[in-house]
């Protein structure tokens, strides 16, 4: 008699994960996506730039305030009076600016390049060719 043959005569118990365990397995993988993505967010941009959001009560002028507040300089404004683009005069760092701008009243700072479709004209705003 082989040794396969003596395994199959065993009945063979299997398992098969919970939903509980299915669940807990999605839950982390989406835990490490989000918190790389965080991550991503969080670092300093080329040149210590910011896209800087304010509540979205806040007029321009408020933004605008924020970012002066924090010794900054307005880099660009986006289409949205509560999204702007910000980066620090020369004599603060990155991390300073980041810690001034939370103080004046910034609710969140991210990197740039994930707002970049909140800075492109709408549709309706773009500039057509005559094909005359």
């Amino acid at each position: 008699m082989s040794i396969a043959a003596s395994f199959s005569d065993q009945p063979v118990d299997h398992q098969t994960p919970s939903r509980l365990t299915y669940r807990l397995a999605m839950f982390a993988v989406l835990a490490v996506f989000l918190g790389s993505l965080a991550a991503f967010a969080a670092r300093p941009a080329e040149g210590a730039s910011f896209a800087v959001i304010v509540p979205p009560h806040t007029a321009p002028a408020g933004l605008m305030r924020t970012v002066a507040e924090a010794d900054g300089v307005l880099v660009r404004q986006s289409r949205y009076p509560w999204l702007a683009i910000a980066a620090p005069r020369a004599e603060q760092s990155a991390s300073q600016f980041r810690a001034a701008l939370s103080d004046a009243g910034a609710v969140l700072l991210l990197h740039p390049a994930l707002l970049a479709g909140c800075f492109t004209e709408p549709s309706s705003a773009a500039r057509t060719r005559d094909i005359s």
